[in-house]
């Protein structure tokens, strides 16, 4: 079998599945929390922050038995390609000023028919005539694949303005066409105990600049929204997967009526028991494969308590000795340098396990090991989380240079004082002491202390990246450095021995 050449994981579901293969869903952890939200019928909306695992579960629609279903899985996947398709979409409404919701509503009509056209196909005549709105003729084309070939070929048939409005007549009358509804009919006909799952994934950078861009990811949740409604108790479910670093500027100022077509999304917070064991999972798996995990050792993976002393603490070390000279738990050091992301800990743990590999995969010294893993990727994932906001903010990483050399905690007018150096960064939005303030919070840089407990030098905080809404921060709040950060802008420790845990004051966010 073919297994996993970091044994936490690749860095993307991606290379996962292509060194996977089919042995993916043997390796894929099951998060119940979201799957049984994603199977919910009424689910057509799934937010996450790029390497939360939006991709990986896209996946799950294509492992067979799903709660004693086998669903068709339309996986629209390939964001790249993707990408292509919304910058398609958008260039039909900016140069043709078609900049209407209802006309993006019928593009996405008209392509999300088309696939289900084609996966039902072979079950109906009637279905197999409609099969005129595929315009590829290479039936092995990925669903990604066939999206794109129907939008080019409407970008190709258009000629200005009247040959575009004459395109759209044309998917109009495709739509109300009795052909259409016979297919549709037959669809339903079979949908209902042969149920089909069309998952659209979100790209990795949206350009909140571009308004068509902006209105063509609107009119799709729109969509989606509306078909559900329609569709999901009649065997047809459409999942819209959406990045979390734009959700917000779509619901403050692109979706006309949010509270209408925003219904309760499913969002991707992992808990830190969640991420325990996912990573533990991939952990197990990799020393049974390697045939160093005793078979007659059995953990139970629904009980954290038992996967941290069986899987993690023999390996790992129980407790260490952070930077500040205070004991902690290991895995919570770790855990506390990501902001509660799976890629994040899955890079962290793979460096932890280069440096013990050599030592019988044993750490006999968590304080070094843990630190130095720490230390090895965290400018890299600081850079990461930036660079996931480069075409939401223009400039951010020029702008969030101002932050360099600041203490660890400080008052939030420090953050108005150091805005000012910034004024000539901001390109496409309007510099102010606030808008620097709701940056820094936005991409989960800077905190409001929750609590300060001055005997034990921990620091509790409230970080934007597990709230559902804005962390409005004030120049009267105490403010912190998430501890992923200090490096990146070279944090100054003015605290002696104080350590930051970034976990929410909830119960479900303890270990």
């Amino acid at each position: 079998m073919t297994i996993l050449i970091k044994p936490f994981g690749e860095n993307s579901c991606e290379d996962e599945k292509r060194l996977l293969d089919n042995n993916y869903e043997k390796y894929y952890f099951r998060n119940r929390r979201f799957e049984n939200k994603l199977l919910d019928r009424n689910t057509y909306l799934i937010v996450g922050r790029r390497g939360s695992g939006k991709s990986s579960l896209i996946e799950y629609f294509s492992f067979a038995d799903l709660h004693g279903k086998n669903y068709r899985s339309i996986d629209v996947n390939e964001p790249q390609l993707y990408q292509v398709v919304l910058e398609k979409v958008a260039r039909l409404l900016e140069e043709n000023a078609l900049h209407t919701t209802h006309k993006t509503r019928l593009i996405w009509k008209y392509v999300i028919w088309a696939l289900i056209f084609r996966e039902y196909a072979g079950k109906d005549d009637e279905i197999r005539i409609a099969e005129f709105m595929d315009v590829s003729d290479e039936k092995k084309n990925t669903p990604s694949r066939i999206v794109l070939n129907i939008i080019q070929s409407l970008v190709n048939k258009f000629t200005g303005i009247g040959g575009i409005e004459a395109v759209f007549d044309t998917i109009e009358d495709r739509l109300n066409s009795e052909v259409f509804r016979r297919a549709q009919e037959a669809v339903l006909k079979h949908s209902k105990a042969d149920e089909a799952v069309i998952a659209i994934d979100s790209i990795e950078d949206y350009p909140t600049g571009n308004s068509a861009m902006m209105a063509a990811i609107s009119a799709l949740i729109e969509f989606a929204s509306e078909f559900n409604g329609e569709y999901c108790f009649r065997g047809l479910h459409l999942k819209v997967f959406m990045s979390a670093e734009v959700f917000p500027h779509l619901l403050s100022s692109v979706i006309p009526n949010p509270l209408k077509v925003v219904r309760d999304p499913l969002v991707m917070h992992w808990r830190p028991k969640e991420l325990l064991r996912f990573v533990c999972w991939r952990w197990y798996m990799h020393l049974k494969e390697t045939s160093r995990w005793k078979e007659s050792d059995t953990v139970d993976f629904e009980r954290p308590a038992d996967v941290m002393k069986k899987v993690w603490e023999p390996y790992f070390g129980k407790e260490l000795i952070n930077g500040a000279g205070v004991r902690e738990n290991s895995f919570v050091f770790i855990l506390r340098h990501t902001q509660l992301r799976p890629r994040q800990l899955v890079i962290i743990c793979n460096k932890f396990f280069n440096i013990i590999s050599d030592n019988h995969y044993y750490s006999d010294n968590p304080s070094r090991d843990a630190a130095s893993s720490v230390d090895s990727v965290q400018s890299l994932l600081a850079t990461e989380v930036i660079n996931s906001y480069k075409k939401i903010h223009h400039n951010a990483d020029k702008i969030l240079n101002a932050l360099t050399g600041l203490p660890m905690m400080f008052k939030g007018k420090d953050l108005d004082r150091v805005a000012r150096v910034t004024s000539s960064q901001w390109e496409n939005e309007e510099y102010s002491p606030y808008n620097f303030r709701m940056l820094c919070a936005e991409l989960g840089i800077i905190g409001r202390v929750r609590r300060y407990n001055e005997a034990s030098g921990v620091i509790e905080a409230d970080f934007e990246y597990f709230n559902e809404d804005n962390l409005i921060l004030t120049d009267r709040d105490d403010c912190v450095f998430h501890p992923l950060f200090f490096q990146r802008f070279n944090v100054q420790h003015n605290i002696p021995n104080a350590i930051v845990y970034p976990f929410p004051d909830h119960p479900d966010y303890q270990l």
